[in-house]
């Protein structure tokens, strides 16, 4: 939800906080200028065109692989190509159940020494798998997860309602968004067949990781917002037993029928699960997560569930520490210590 976040953000500060001069995110750094406070304003989610979410942090992570460092560092996208796997930026047509689902390849931040376990974080609507990156860039200067190889996959670009129709990178169509959103109408107002097919697509990632020798239990899914929500969605109807299952910002889809598409031996019954949800989201209210974590315990599976004074439709270090904790307790090293073939 990279875009209406940074409307959230700047409405925010409509309500009597002084401006900022530029709004920053992992992938880009903009300017706010008057103009830009009247237009989000009032119409904030006409900012949510993919082509400010992606189009810099793909163009900047293309220049960042390809050595132009001076041209990469001039749009504020920081990335270390030597750590990147850069596979981005062709499409591809991915089969699902007979249909496909359009998008660019993920990109992927190899494990510094031998890969044994993997993370898959799906982004928000209206972003791009760039725009998490930054967060394994993190770790790994930190010497953190370096058996760990980080997968972002990026949506398919599709008309999506709440973006008056307009298409942008998403995993499923939203209908509605925003603290007036009642929790029954969002309940009767989901898109059943597109959840479906993402799902079907973060599976496929999931079985790609299996067929290259990683054990499902050293695999772990998560995501923000849409992404965190599919994410929870494909580990409670997996076939395969995963390390751990996160979501931030997020909630369950379909929880009203998620039964009928849970396996007979449900895999992930036991798997930990991790959500985290600011208690000032005013996009994906607090509310729902709450909602959310209640319904998980009710078909009882192990939530670990965190929520943050004052924060709105993002992430901060508070819920940065949490998430890495709980990646050291699902995949912990395994002591290997040889390098990474290719780095």
């Amino acid at each position: 939800m990279f875009a209406v976040d940074l409307a959230g953000r700047i409405r925010a500060v409509l309500r009597g906080k002084d401006w900022p001069t530029r709004w920053e995110h992992p992938s880009i750094s903009i300017p706010i200028t008057k103009s830009s406070r009247f237009f989000c304003s009032f119409f904030p989610f006409t900012l949510s065109d993919y082509r400010l979410a992606s189009s810099f942090a793909i163009d900047n992570a293309q220049r960042s692989a390809e050595g132009d460092s001076e041209q990469a560092t001039s749009h504020r996208f920081r990335v270390h190509s030597s750590y990147f796997s850069y596979r981005a930026l062709r499409l591809e047509r991915i089969g699902l159940n007979g249909n496909t689902m359009s998008g660019r390849a993920p990109f992927i931040v190899p494990a510094l020494k031998k890969h044994t376990a993997t993370v898959i974080m799906a982004h928000g609507l209206g972003d791009s798998g760039a725009g998490w990156m930054s967060l394994a860039q993190n770790w790994r200067r930190r010497g953190k997860f370096d058996e760990v190889s980080f997968i972002f996959p990026n949506a398919p670009v599709i008309p999506i309602s709440v973006n008056f129709g307009m298409s942008m990178p998403g995993w499923y169509d939203i209908a509605r968004l925003g603290k007036d959103l009642d929790y029954e109408e969002f309940l009767l107002n989901q898109d059943e067949p597109g959840i479906l097919r993402s799902r079907d697509y973060f599976n496929s990632l999931i079985k790609g990781e299996i067929e290259k020798g990683i054990k499902p239990s050293r695999i772990v899914l998560g995501g923000f917002s849409q992404g965190g929500a599919m994410s929870l969605f494909t580990g409670i109807t997996g076939e395969q037993k995963l390390g751990g299952v996160f979501g931030l910002s997020s909630y369950l889809l379909l929880s009203d029928r998620i039964k009928k598409y849970i396996p007979e031996n449900f895999p992930n019954k036991d798997t930990p699960f991790f959500m985290a949800h600011g208690k000032e989201d005013e996009i994906v209210k607090y509310d729902f997560g709450v909602m959310s974590k209640k319904a998980l315990v009710e078909m009882g599976l192990n939530v670990e569930f965190h929520d943050y004074e004052g924060l709105g439709h993002s992430a901060d270090p508070d819920e940065i520490e949490d998430l890495e904790r709980f990646l050291h307790k699902t995949l912990p090293p395994q002591g290997d210590g040889q390098a990474s073939a290719g780095l």
